[in-house]
Parts: structure tokens; C-alpha cells; sequence
């Protein structure tokens, strides 16, 4: 019989050295709320290609850190929100769109919310060339239809004032690489192996 409890007793012992061994060793760090962090565009955006309430991937720009222990790498998953969008429009309006910051990926593959720095773009309005359309395309029109004799064709030449709608605005965009700075919108405590 004693031999049978050591044997047991053995087995145990080296069951659960192996298994506390095999187990990383790990501490936590406190990331704080209010840390910031720089996040940056993987792909171009434009208005015409988004609708609000779309995610949009994002990277990590800088190293985040906390505690003197690095909780997020540079490149780590990141996204962010389209808050509002606006196409381009007819008469020469511009497009716009807003950007926030949504959350990150964190070295032991939580997610963490983010915060703070939205990011805008408006397109560039076209308005002047609309009006200049609109209002010398039938002008010039009436002048020639009128110097040609035709004095019948230059009323019909005041529909064509309705070729300033055709003039669209640019879409708005946000190019490759663009950074947005964000802040950490709560406490977050981060597991780090130890070496």
C-alpha cells in the first residue's frame, strides 16, 4: 500500500509541476483612460464609396504604451467609424465626409475602445463653373441664334441654363496614410508575458 500512495503521490506531483511550467507567465499593466493614440488610414476614402455607420480598417501608427510595457504595435488592427457623408451634388456642391476613431486591437487580442479626433474632409466646390454654365451657355446661345437671324431659337437656348446642374462638385477624400489621433476611452488592464 505504500508504495502504491507514492506512486500517486509521484504522478500528482509531477502532473502539476508540468502543467503550472507549461502555463506563460504573465503581469498586467494598467492602460489608462485618455492615453493617446495615432491611428492611420490603410486604404484611401471617398465619400461616393462609404455611407454612414460603415467601419473602416485602420492601423496602429505609433507604438502604444503603458507602464513602460508596449500594449499595442505599430501596424495592430485598428478601425474606425463613418459618423456622416455627403456626395457630391449637382450645381457645383462638394462632398463631405467625418471619421472617428472606434476601437484597437491590444497585444494580448482584446479590443479597446477609442475616442476623440474625428477627422473631416469636404470636396471642392464647383459652384462658379455651374453658374458660369448656366449663365452663358443661353447667353451665347441667344447671341449666335440672334446674330444668325434666328431670332425663334433664342428663347429655346434659356433651357439650356439648366446645364449648370450637370456640373457636379468633387467627392470628398481622405488619402492613404492619413493619421487621426484618438484617445483611450476607458481603463483597460493589458496582459503582458514575461520574458
Amino acid at each position: 500500500m505504500p508504495k502504491k500512495s507514492f506512486t500517486c503521490f509521484f504522478c500528482l506531483f509531477v502532473f502539476f509541476n508540468f502543467t503550472a511550467s507549461a502555463q506563460p507567465a504573465y503581469k498586467e499593466v494598467l492602460l489608462k483612460q485618455g492615453t493617446i493614440v495615432t491611428l492611420e488610414l490603410e486604404k484611401p476614402v471617398k465619400s461616393d464609396e462609404i455611407a454612414e455607420g460603415d467601419i473602416i480598417p485602420m492601423a496602429v501608427k505609433v507604438n502604444v504604451v503603458a507602464e513602460g510595457e508596449t500594449v499595442a504595435r505599430t501596424g495592430a488592427y485598428a478601425e474606425c467609424i463613418v459618423r456622416s457623408v455627403q456626395y457630391a451634388r449637382s450645381f457645383g456642391k462638394g462632398g463631405s465626409l467625418e471619421i472617428a476613431p472606434f476601437n484597437m486591437q491590444l497585444i494580448d487580442q482584446q479590443r479597446v475602445a477609442l475616442g476623440g479626433g474625428a477627422k473631416q474632409s469636404k470636396g471642392k466646390n464647383r459652384k462658379a463653373l455651374a453658374w458660369t454654365v448656366a449663365i452663358l451657355t443661353p447667353a451665347v446661345g441667344a447671341l449666335f441664334a440672334s446674330s444668325a437671324g434666328n431670332d425663334e431659337a433664342a428663347p429655346f437656348m434659356l433651357s439650356f441654363a439648366a446645364l449648370g446642374f450637370a456640373v457636379k462638385g468633387k467627392e470628398a477624400e481622405l488619402p492613404l496614410g492619413t493619421s487621426v489621433s484618438a484617445l483611450v476611452a476607458k481603463d483597460t488592464y493589458v496582459r503582458i508575458e514575461d520574458p
